[in-house]
């Protein structure tokens, strides 16, 4: 079993890594490709290591060294599951290479353990960059532990860095198990299975809302029974994430019994997870992939639309068809409208009744839609929507259709997706800082300024990345290089134009800096736009 365990999981990383396509592509550009993205990851994951070492090394400065371990944990853990929820839909169940698995010779359980451990791979690398150099750290801060207590520290480390994404990652893929098999019973299966993992996803950000908010109310009381900021840190993390004890424990007073519970948990419950999976694999995918009943057609009135109009109907038709692209690319906007609502709910009534903090953020509104921004723009179809055509591209370009007509369709949909999420966004964020109506309109022409900025860059960098071939889509809209660099230039910017918009707001006034901004991404949208339209059919190849 082992043997044909450690071929699949090679065969996984060979066709999803891009390195057969480095070592044995003829095609210059196509190499170059995956070099960039190679060059690519690189980056970010030295950026993490960085950021990573910085964090703990400033927590041992500030003499709270013995958060680090836990906090840790915990930042592993909480990325781990949000972002192993959204891939189990489309890798765990009805991927691409369904019906070719199940035909070899491998059992259900090393189709299911092959498939996990590959998860697993992905994640251990974000693991490693976190929580490796945040032990270092945390080994240069404290000075009262002997050699032979940073040996047993630092061993602890390295082993908890390769388990720590396990609970997370069984955790997801249970409630994505269910959400699954719920959902295949469902004449909507797509619609269900999305529904359910929203649900998971919105309890999550709830109850840390509710931990903070309880840690709040018993803030004056708990400090005056610890007079410990560090133990308070402590306490917040354990009550989130309750395993984090179990590993501060281990690190800090050096305890193999609670090391050894953590160790247990995560390999315990993993393997409890493929047992049960296995067992009724078959039964979820089948369900999952299955067609359903076709009722008897009856001719209607037919209505006609225009060809952008119908494209953009195909696109939104493809959104709901795939659970994965769905969660991936709504997260984003979902997060900026449920922030921007809580905080006309909830957020008004606080900052009335704290009028200096009602003025500091006033003086700060100008910055405020750029954080919005940075939300939205993560929901970009452009910068995947070419790749998921997949193997139907052929479809696509024999149409009596130029490519022009097809990008237009593209951008158009997801203007269409973001600017009502941009109008809500506005309008919740004006009410709540009292802004006057020539603000709030610039907060909106701001965030419409973005949007479209974010829709033509994210279609240049899915024409300059462009994959077709793909066991899954979580590989294009979760691993895609078109994606993540969409993602990260937005970021950046949003953060270095907000930054500039808060401290302009300061010395001029701000609606005229926001008025700029807006102009400058209008300005960038028209030339990429254009010069997406300017090329011909040959950019898109399969």
């Amino acid at each position: 079993m082992r043997n044909k365990l450690w071929k699949l999981l090679k065969i996984q990383f060979l066709n999803q890594s891009g390195l057969n396509q480095f070592r044995y592509e003829n095609d210059k550009k196509k190499k170059g490709q995956a070099i960039a993205v190679f060059i690519g990851v690189m980056f970010l994951v030295c950026m993490v290591v960085g950021l990573s070492f910085l964090m703990g090394f400033g927590y041992g400065v500030m003499g709270m060294a013995e958060i680090i371990p836990g906090f840790a944990l915990t930042m592993v853990s909480l990325f781990t599951l949000i972002f192993s929820f959204v891939k189990t839909g489309g890798y765990l169940f009805a991927f691409q290479d369904y019906d070719m698995l199940m035909s070899l010779p491998l059992s259900v359980k090393t189709i299911v353990t092959g498939k996990f451990l590959y998860m697993y791979l992905n994640n251990l690398l974000f693991s490693l960059a976190v929580m490796l150099p945040m032990g270092s750290a945390y080994l240069l801060s404290v000075t009262s532990l002997s050699f032979a207590g940073k040996l047993a520290a630092g061993l602890m480390w390295i082993v908890a860095a390769a388990l720590a994404p396990l609970l997370p990652m069984t955790i997801a893929s249970i409630f994505g198990t269910l959400a699954a098999a719920i959902g295949s019973k469902s004449r909507f299966k797509v619609l269900v299975q999305v529904v359910l993992m929203l649900i998971f996803l919105c309890a999550i950000i709830a109850f840390n809302i509710f931990v903070n908010t309880m840690e709040i109310e018993d803030h004056g009381k708990f400090l005056h029974q610890l007079e410990d900021v560090t133990q308070m840190i402590q306490q917040q993390m354990h009550r989130f994430y309750p395993i984090s004890a179990l590993f501060d424990a281990a690190v800090n007073r050096q305890r193999i019994l609670p090391f050894a519970g953590f160790a247990g948990l995560s390999l315990g419950i993993y393997y409890c997870f493929v047992f049960l999976v296995a067992k009724k694999y078959r039964a979820i995918n089948s369900a999952l992939m299955s067609k359903g009943k076709k009722v008897v057609y009856r001719m209607k009135k037919q209505k006609g639309h225009s060809v952008i109009t119908a494209l953009v109907y195909k696109e939104w038709k493809r959104l709901l068809s795939s659970a994965p692209y769905m969660l991936n690319i709504g997260v984003g906007m979902m997060l900026a409208v449920i922030a921007s609502i809580a905080c006309l709910v909830v957020g008004k009534r606080m900052l009335m009744e704290d009028q200096e903090l009602f003025g500091v953020v006033r003086d700060c509104r100008y910055g405020i839609p750029f954080l919005v921004a940075m939300f939205l723009t993560m929901s970009c179809t452009t910068s995947v929507s070419l790749s998921l055509e997949g193997k139907n591209l052929w479809i696509l370009l024999s149409l009596p259709l130029n490519w022009k007509t097809i990008l237009k369709s593209k951008m158009a949909f997801n203007m269409v997706l973001l600017l009502p999420a941009a109008l809500i966004c506005s309008v919740c964020l004006g009410i709540t800082l009292e802004l006057d109506i020539l603000s709030f309109l610039l907060f909106f022409i701001v965030l419409f300024a973005v949007v479209s900025f974010s829709t033509v860059i994210g279609m240049f960098f899915n024409l300059c990345f462009q994959k077709y071939q793909w066991e899954n889509e979580t590989e294009v809209v979760k691993q895609g290089m078109s994606v993540t660099l969409g993602i990260l230039v937005n970021m950046f910017l949003q953060m270095i134009l907000g930054g500039v918009a808060l401290a302009l707001s300061f010395i001029i006034d701000g609606r005229g800096v926001l008025t700029g901004i807006a102009l400058l991404f209008f300005a960038l949208s028209a030339i990429i736009y254009f010069a997406l339209l300017s090329g011909d059919t040959s950019r898109i190849k399969a």
